[in-house]
């Protein structure tokens, strides 16, 4: 079986972290039979530092996340604009 890609949600509203990570790591069939995804693996962090730490680890590990949904409004996410590993 095939690996699903990775996402990091970075959010640091708890209830909108838990709802994206629950639509994204396993969307509904619809959507499954309609655009043959099976959805993501998916990591969440609160804070912008928290999600660097994340980025750090899956470089170590080298498994990188394919794409990062990140809330404009978070107040530390200065680090991860400064991140070369992150394209914003």
């Amino acid at each position: 079986m095939k690996a699903k890609p990775r996402m990091l949600i970075v959010e640091d509203d708890e209830q909108t972290r838990e709802n994206l990570s629950e639509i994204f790591s396993a969307p509904p069939q619809q959507y499954i039979d309609a655009y043959a995804a099976s959805g993501f693996e998916v990591a969440s962090a609160p804070t912008g530092s928290d999600a660097a730490r994340l980025l750090d680890e899956a470089v170590k590990s080298r498994s990188p996340y394919h794409i990062m949904v990140l809330d404009t409004g978070l107040p530390d996410r200065r680090r991860l604009k400064a991140d070369p590993r992150v394209g914003l």
